[in-house]
């Protein structure tokens, strides 16, 4: 077994994450594939998901799924209420009998910085401090550094003239003083000594400095760590409302939080006459981020 995370939030709402390490035969065991999924490793996410359902609740009735045209799964008779989400190797579930929940997964990536003003509101862009990549007005100091590169340029050429002037002086130089040459191959022998020297020694020259919030490790940045929760909490929001016609940047508005590894977003759900408040979880865990949220099933 797998389960990488489990939380009972109360008596009637549980959620769980698994992290995919089974074969599909593991899940085909307890879990009915209502439909062809052809891609493996889809299947694999789609099978996991379900699982997570009965895992949470036992009597769970799989065979009552039904899917609503905007590919949201549900229950008829709402029996329970669930939400899923697949990301990479992790699948996870929220099922609740008494409320309407929504929960989402996501790995950071860069890549999410692509699209912030696709998903955020101008508001939210100024809010979160997060450039707008849509915005092709180049920043002054690149052009800065544009000019200072090609200064840089322009001197190492000169100096690749100079260095070669120097190799032809050198060279005549040790045609009319051998006994010069051989000191330099004795100084030569030093330097190879000293460098291996410093190889048994371990020393390392430092590394540069990294940009803010950057690790040169590969862990996870809040460059694209705080964009990426963001994205996860429009998309648990998403889930919980079900129904499709969502303007992620318009419709779901998220209010500013002191980004910490786990707490609470204030956020609202726009649509028309209804403006309801959402009180989001999260959780930042390695290498995932998860957002959950429930309300009163009668909510909206």
């Amino acid at each position: 077994m797998a389960l990488f995370y489990q939380h009972n939030i109360n008596e009637t709402t549980k959620l769980a994450i698994w992290k995919i390490e089974e074969e599909a035969y593991f899940f085909l065991e307890q879990v009915p594939l209502q439909r062809e999924i052809t891609h493996p490793h889809k299947r694999l996410q789609h099978l996991a998901g379900r699982y997570l359902l009965r895992f949470l609740f036992p009597d769970f009735p799989f065979d009552e799924i039904l899917i609503a045209d905007t590919h949201k799964p549900y229950l008829p008779e709402e029996q329970y209420h669930f939400s899923i989400s697949h990301c990479g190797n992790y699948a996870a579930a929220i099922v609740s009998s008494t409320q309407r929940v929504g929960i989402d997964i996501e790995i950071p990536t860069p890549k999410v910085l692509r699209i912030t003003h696709k998903y955020l509101h101008t508001d939210e862009l100024n809010i979160f401090k997060i450039q707008d990549p849509s915005n092709k007005i180049q920043d002054p100091s690149n052009k800065i550094q544009e000019t200072r590169d090609k200064e840089q340029e322009t001197r190492d050429k000169e100096q690749g003239t100079r260095d070669k002037e120097q190799e032809t002086r050198d060279k005549n130089q040790g045609t009319s003083d051998k006994g010069q040459g051989t000191r330099n191959k004795d100084q030569d022998s030093i330097s190879k000594e000293q460098v291996t020297s410093i190889k048994v020694q371990g020393i390392q020259l430092p590394t540069p400095d990294l940009p803010t919030g950057q690790a040169g490790s590969g862990l996870t940045t809040p460059d694209y760590e705080l964009p990426t929760l963001l994205w996860s909490a429009k998309e648990a929001m998403f889930k919980w409302w079900g129904w499709g016609e969502v303007d992620f940047s318009e419709m779901l508005r998220i209010k500013h939080f002191e980004l910490k590894e786990k707490g609470i977003i204030q956020s609202r759900f726009i649509r028309q006459s209804m403006n309801v408040p959402l009180e989001l979880h999260y959780q930042i865990m390695p290498d995932l981020c998860l957002v959950w949220l429930s309300t009163e099933a009668a909510n909206i």
